[in-house]
């Protein structure tokens, strides 16, 4: 039996997206998937995959413009296939009822065109040695939290339920 094809894409700032997205992939080769690693701006097609996992960074309340852009582009062929998506925010650096309102509520825009069938917003990670000055100077005028926040064991979890999803287009 062919193994599945599972595209994990992402977009990042400063490069912790990128990190979850290869444990992503590397989670679904060790459960059989064919996994490609790949940021959004690499994607040239999603015909030849059965799933499509779209990872971004959250920046200002918002997921950034790359990530929204390759929802947009693909809106017809993420709708044939298993698309589910992740953010990872600095709002849940402190978890309370209302960080998780506000968090959730980042993905909103990706969900106004196409559904996803698993989508979840995770603590993120900052770590200024990875920006430029000018991040370093906006993260000190707003106030953000610094440091990694990053729930490995829920992001894989996660994961582990998109790969053992009841979706046909995902069984290995």
């Amino acid at each position: 039996m062919m193994s599945r094809k599972i595209l994990i894409t992402y977009a990042t700032k400063a490069g912790s997206t990128k990190k979850v997205a290869a444990r992503m992939a590397e989670l679904a080769s060790q459960h059989g998937f064919s996994a490609d690693l790949l940021p959004v701006s690499a994607v040239k097609s999603i015909d030849s995959y059965d799933t499509v996992v779209l990872g971004s960074a959250v920046r200002m309340g918002r997921v950034l413009p790359e990530a929204q852009s390759f929802v947009e582009k693909n809106q017809a062929g993420l709708k044939q296939k298993e698309f589910d998506t992740f953010a990872l925010c600095m709002t849940l650096s402190t978890v309370n009822e209302e960080n998780l309102k506000k968090s959730n509520a980042f993905l909103d825009p990706i969900k106004m065109v196409v559904e996803p069938a698993h989508a979840a917003v995770f603590p993120g990670e900052i770590n200024l040695k990875s920006l430029g000055w000018l991040d370093r100077k906006i993260i000190g005028m707003v106030k953000s939290q610094v440091g990694d926040f990053q729930d490995w064991i829920a992001m894989e979890t996660w994961m582990e339920s998109v790969l053992q999803s009841d979706s046909p287009s995902v069984r290995a």
